[in-house]
């Protein structure tokens, strides 16, 4: 019964110590990121920022080319008259 008490108070201090590397390695993160180096987080922005660009002109030229679609459904569905 001790063995199991003891057992089970081992993985609980494991488990407890990983938390606490867990929580360690967050804040390290944390850390990095709010005292960075600004270049580079300048560097970070402005790549993401011409990834988001890209992403809109894409968009944009696939909106274009429904456009043109629909257009051309339009058109061919409504009768001549004349």
């Amino acid at each position: 019964m001790t063995q199991v008490a003891l057992s089970d108070t081992v993985c609980v201090a494991v488990h407890d110590a990983e938390l606490s590397e867990s929580s360690l390695d967050s804040m390290t993160v944390l850390q990095a990121h709010i005292f960075g180096d600004p270049a580079a987080q300048r560097r970070a922005e402005v790549a993401e920022r011409d990834t988001l660009v890209q992403l809109v002109n894409s968009q944009a030229q696939q909106l274009e080319t429904l456009r043109a679609q629909l257009i051309f459904l339009r058109s061919k569905s409504m009768p001549l008259s004349g």
